[in-house]
């Protein structure tokens, strides 16, 4: 069967539903991953403010305490900064750059 052809509404429909599920899945996976990484680092959000989420070879060692690639925990350490940013933002809007 080629993805080309023509496919079957109930082949499409459970398709998308094994991706659905699939992607929701991973969403989970990342969003427990990403609070283990705030537990190591102290917990909270304070974390960003005193420096703890830099450091030589840190990434690598999350990759390698999680079993995943380190640019998967780079993405995860952008997601949480801007998930900070956006509460921080929303509770104290004068800090908002102008522009932005």
């Amino acid at each position: 069967m080629a993805w080309s052809s023509y496919q079957p509404l109930e082949i499409v429909h459970r398709r998308a539903g094994g991706r659905r599920k699939y992607n929701a899945e991973r969403r989970r996976r990342a969003e427990a991953r990403r609070e283990q990484i705030r537990d190591l680092l102290g917990g909270g959000n304070e974390w960003l403010l005193i420096g703890k989420a830099s450091g030589r070879g840190l990434v690598t060692r999350h990759a390698e305490h999680f079993g995943v690639n380190k640019s998967t925990i780079s993405r995860d350490r952008v997601a949480m900064l801007r998930e900070w940013h956006s509460v921080v933002f929303s509770e104290f809007p004068s800090l908002e750059l102008e522009g932005e």
